[in-house]
């Protein structure tokens, strides 16, 4: 079934046929275009919660990268450039659940952005579904 995760994954695994399947489907086609990237960087305040994310869409959305310190390290959450979701929450020890953060897909997403947006920056090469 094509869904929202999967045109993500096609976005970051540069999969045209798995871009298409979810594109293909008029419901999630529907979805991808009333979702948009909310982007929030920390101010520092609280010490013990630091975090910066971005996050495509809102309830039901998913965070495209959760950076957390303190006591929201667990919290941490990226793609793999195989296309998997990785949480930090996986392991007991937050710090050894962050294994792999530095080596994540770097997605480029501004506050705003739509999903042809995302595809356009992050795999130009896919844009042309558009």
């Amino acid at each position: 079934m094509a869904t929202v995760f999967n045109a993500l994954k096609a976005v970051v695994t540069q999969d045209a046929a798995l871009l298409q399947e979810a594109l293909g489907d008029p419901a999630t086609r529907e979805i991808l275009q009333e979702m948009r990237v909310r982007a929030c960087k920390d101010n520092g305040q609280n010490v013990n919660y630091v975090y910066n994310y971005t996050r495509f869409g809102e309830e039901g959305g998913f965070y495209l990268e959760y950076d957390g310190r303190g006591l929201v390290m667990d919290e941490t959450t990226w793609w793999t450039p195989e296309g998997a979701v990785m949480k930090a929450s996986r392991c007991k020890d937050p710090k050894e659940g962050r294994v792999g953060f530095e080596d994540r897909f770097r997605w480029v997403a501004n506050n705003g952005d739509g999903f042809q947006a995302l595809v356009s920056a992050n795999a130009p090469g896919l844009a042309r579904f558009f």
